[in-house]
């Protein structure tokens, strides 16, 4: 087979969402020899999908040399330099790309770089804020003590206008966000310069003002201050046990344990899934989606033959908003080796990530599937793991 073919074949494979075989031929290709602004584009992607910024950013440099004005390889590029630590570098390209909030908020992280961890060797605890639908837990915003939700469906950290004033939050620009099932809005870039965990204590903190409190008042008695997304939570090793209801941070991880997951944009973790015995898809793991075991578009729900469930109403939560939607029944629904069967789903009227990134994204995973479990991640080895706990 020409190598011309066979990248064609690597192509096609990462429009599916099998990315271990496109990034194993983009690799023989690159080993032969062969070279082309295609190729270079294409494995810089994959790497960057499993988190290895150092290898991607040469690989998309490559690729920029043939294709100059491409902003989505200006924009992966920049999502390296940024995860790799090269803050000042990520800046400029981000400026270039009109995201000036963005890139004020790097130049002012450059100099002493971001996410310093302080976290005791063994670890630490938190627990979770009883008799609540969603993992809350207090966090303390430049000693200004806040209650926060634990979502790896957002980013950087969002912080209530009403903590960010007592925290001396510096609005530094604003920007639209955008939710997956949900609303557009705008935040305010900030930064925080201490966010503790009890014990574990992370400087320089990329933030963005947005109003929390007002988002979770349907859904929750107590106040929301804020949420901790991928940002943070990326910076060590993770636990959400949903059967102890505890954060667990820094634990050490079992070299080669768990199952590879990857990680799109600047904050999307999608993991491998098997629906109903039939369709294999990636999910785009979000923790702060309540009240549904996984959010599926019509296209998933058809390929995976998902049946209405009658009988049931069915509403969804997420950040700012509530979803009334069509219940669906999935019969099984097996991610990381825990298999779950039985469960409520949601036909989602819209679903923005689907196609965003050049792959297909088949949905949601939500609370109701990992909600038996205790959840382990670790972007350093981009390993995930579902436990059964007691």
């Amino acid at each position: 087979m020409t190598p011309l073919r066979r990248l064609k074949t690597a192509s096609e494979y990462f429009a599916g969402g099998r990315f271990a075989e496109s990034e194993a031929i983009c690799g023989e290709l690159a080993a032969e020899g062969f070279r082309s602004p295609e190729l270079a584009a294409l494995y810089g992607e994959l790497l960057a999908l499993r988190n290895r910024p150092g290898e991607a950013g040469p690989w998309l440099r490559e690729a920029l040399v043939d294709l100059p004005g491409s902003r989505r390889l200006l924009a992966l590029l920049a999502q390296c330099l940024a995860r790799g630590g090269e803050l000042g570098a990520a800046a400029d390209l981000y400026r270039s790309l009109g995201r000036t909030a963005l890139a004020e908020t790097l130049t002012r992280l450059a100099p002493e770089g971001w996410y310093r961890v302080a976290i005791p060797a063994a670890g630490a605890e938190r627990p979770w804020l009883p008799d609540l639908a969603l993992p809350l837990v207090t966090a303390e915003i430049n000693g200004v003590p806040g209650r926060f939700l634990l979502d790896t469906g957002v980013g950087e950290t969002l912080i209530d206008p009403a903590l960010a004033a007592p925290a001396g939050l510096e609005a530094l620009g604003e920007e639209p966000i955008h939710f997956p099932s949900g609303p557009a809005g705008l935040v305010h870039h900030s930064l925080i310069h201490s966010l503790a965990l009890g014990p574990v204590r992370l400087q320089g903190v990329p933030a963005q003002v947005y109003a929390t409190r007002e988002a979770f008042a349907a859904l929750l008695a107590l106040p929301v201050d804020g949420i901790i997304g991928t940002g943070v939570l990326s910076r060590v090793v993770t636990t959400l046990d949903y059967r102890a209801r505890v954060l667990r941070l820094g634990a050490a991880a079992t070299p080669g344990a768990g199952t590879p997951f990857y990680l799109a944009g600047d904050h999307y973790p999608l993991v491998p899934a098997r629906i109903n015995d039939r369709l294999d898809i990636l999910l785009f793991l979000d923790t702060g989606m309540s009240g549904a075991a996984a959010g599926f578009p019509i296209s998933t729900a058809r390929a995976a033959e998902l049946e209405v469930a009658l009988g049931i109403e069915g509403e969804g939560f997420g950040v700012d908003h509530s979803l009334a939607a069509q219940p669906l029944l999935c019969r099984s629904l097996e991610v990381a080796g825990l298999r779950r069967e039985h469960l409520i789903g949601m036909l989602l009227p819209s679903f923005r990530l689907e196609r965003r990134f050049g792959f297909r994204i088949g949905g949601l995973l939500g609370d109701g599937f990992i909600n038996a479990a205790a959840l382990t991640l670790d972007f350093d080895a981009m390993r995930l793991g579902l436990s059964i706990q007691g």
